[in-house]
């Protein structure tokens, strides 16, 4: 499934593409240009890799539950306003590489 684009909407908060069979992160275009963004939801798609996400300054919620993922990236740490980080039913084996803030 491929994701329109959505860059314009610039004052969207929340967006739940869940269960929608995205499975590749190049599959969200324009989803890095949502400053407004607070929750995202992306479980159950089958990603096993995200890179496109780590630009929404100010997400709060991110769900990747149900997914393919076997690490977390890097780059989750370039969330500052994280609070809530979902990721159950992966198959993310260790944390080691990652650092996440506490707030």
């Amino acid at each position: 499934t491929q994701v329109e684009d959505i860059s314009h909407l610039v004052s969207l908060k929340r967006l739940d593409l869940s269960r929608n069979a995205i499975r590749h992160a190049d599959s969200l275009n324009g989803l890095q240009y949502l400053p407004s963004l607070t929750f995202l939801n992306l479980a159950s798609n089958g990603f096993d890799s995200l890179d496109h996400i780590f630009g929404l300054k100010n997400l709060q919620v991110l769900n990747l539950a149900g997914n393919k993922l076997t690490f977390l990236p890097t780059g989750i740490q370039r969330l500052e306003n994280l609070k809530a980080l979902i990721c159950n039913n992966n198959e993310i084996k260790s944390l080691n590489s990652v650092i996440l803030p506490v707030s």
